[in-house]
């Protein structure tokens, strides 16, 4: 039921714009990271190029409004961000914009990210990295931060989150919606709470199966099938009604 419920929010999603979630593959884990990446199916390659082409313009890295000043430099290094990359900070606030309406306080944003584009052709790649040897991140999979980039539409990227105490992981997930934000990508308020829906269900039903390590990956790669397969449509649908305007003029 969980899964039918997150296939039925992405339908939402995409009844309100074009974004594709592309399938996601089983997160690999190692000994520094957790990673996964998402990649496009070879059968639905033509439609996700058509309605998904935006790409990174810079690399970003945003610090949870809470780090601790004196674990900033470590976590710059864990998260391998050098000089190139544009400062942000997630906030309270933007905890509140993004994700829960709520909101919750700046010392409570402990979690941090960076993203860089990736080479074309990459996918969406995210590295769940260890501080100190620990892994820190409990809730947020790295399967469900990459699926926030693909749904606002953003191709080859590296995300690396890591975190200097054990945090669910949020403020990283607030820091990839302000580093996409900031790169000019148009975040609607709807499409990011459709997003948080997905992220819900997705969670209650990896949390039921979490016996199964390879279950998180199946998961997100069927939302991400379905979602192809609707923007699809979605597209064609669009296309219709362009060439009706066009034959009326």
């Amino acid at each position: 039921m969980k899964k039918i419920n997150a296939l039925l929010i992405m339908v939402a999603v995409l009844g309100i714009g074009t974004a594709v979630a592309k399938p996601v593959h089983a997160a690999l884990t190692t000994n520094s990271s957790e990673s996964t990446t998402a990649t496009s199916d070879s059968s639905s390659s033509d439609s996700t190029e058509a309605v998904q082409t935006k790409a990174l313009t810079s690399p970003y890295v945003v610090y949870g409004a809470g780090l601790a000043s004196e674990d900033k430099d470590q976590i710059k290094e864990t998260l391998g961000v050098s000089s190139n990359y544009k400062s942000l900070t997630a906030t309270g606030s933007d905890y509140a914009k993004y994700i829960n309406s709520a909101g919750t306080t700046d010392a409570s944003m402990i979690s941090s990210v960076a993203l860089a584009p990736a080479d074309p052709g990459t996918g969406v790649k995210v590295n769940i990295e260890k501080f100190n040897g620990q892994d820190n991140i409990t809730e947020v999979t790295s399967q469900q931060y990459a699926m926030v980039a693909t749904m606002a539409g953003v191709n080859d990227v590296i995300i690396t989150v890591t975190a200097n105490k054990s945090v669910s992981g949020e403020s990283a997930l607030t820091g990839v919606y302000e580093a996409l934000a900031a790169d000019g990508i148009s975040l609607d308020n709807q499409n990011t709470q459709a997003a948080n829906g997905v992220l819900d269900a997705t969670q209650s039903a990896i949390d039921q199966n979490s016996s199964d390590d390879k279950y998180p990956g199946k998961l997100m790669g069927a939302v991400g099938n379905v979602s192809s397969e609707l923007a699809e449509d979605h597209q064609k649908m669009v296309t219709m009604q362009l060439m009706k305007k066009l034959s009326k003029c």
